[in-house]
């Protein structure tokens, strides 16, 4: 990572920079996309899930529908969409 970090550091002009921040978004995309189908596989609707909310805290919550990037859940009787990658199953 510190090799990886030290090169990003010596990129010299904007052509550069631009090829590198193309990889980069390219792989996060392939990595959000994994992210998304495993979550998918694992869950269904009515599961019992824990969402990650701000500050890493965790609210238990029911799936309600699962969308293509994004899912409905209720907490205490009201609905929010939240993206897949912050479920887990509780």
């Amino acid at each position: 990572m510190k090799d990886l970090l030290k090169q990003i550091s010596n990129i010299k002009d904007f052509d550069e920079m631009s090829i590198v921040i193309n990889a980069l978004n390219k792989r996060q995309k392939q990595l959000r996309t994994l992210v998304t189908k495993s979550v998918k596989k694992s869950l269904n609707i009515g599961d019992s899930v824990l969402v990650r909310g701000t500050h890493g805290k965790k609210m238990p919550a029911t799936l309600v529908e699962i969308r293509r990037t994004r899912a409905v859940i209720r907490i205490d009787g009201d609905l929010f969409n939240c993206r897949l990658s912050q479920l887990e199953a509780a």
